[in-house]
C-alpha cells in the first residue's frame, strides 16, 4: 500500500508553511509515483485529504488521476 498526500508551501518566502492540497496541486510529480506504483504491484493507494473542503479535495484529485491516464484504476 502507498499512501496518496499532496502538499504546497505557503508563504513567507524564508519559512514557508506545509499546507496539504489535492493531488495535483502541490509539488509532487503523481504520474511517476502512480507508474511506479503500478510496476512493483502494488494493491492499495489511498488517498488522503486533510483539507478544509475534503470531498472537494477527493473529487479534485480523482480527476487529476483520470487525466493523467489512470482511469482504470478507479
Amino acid at each position: 500500500m502507498v499512501h496518496l498526500r499532496d502538499f504546497t508551501l505557503k508563504p513567507p518566502r524564508f519559512y514557508p508553511r506545509i499546507t496539504d492540497i489535492h493531488l495535483g496541486g502541490g509539488t509532487l510529480d503523481f504520474n511517476s509515483i502512480i507508474r511506479a506504483c503500478v510496476e512493483c504491484n502494488v494493491d492499495y493507494m489511498p488517498i488522503e485529504q486533510n483539507t478544509k473542503t475534503p470531498f472537494e479535495s477527493i473529487g479534485k484529485s480523482v480527476d487529476h488521476l483520470k487525466a493523467l491516464g489512470f482511469k482504470e484504476l478507479f
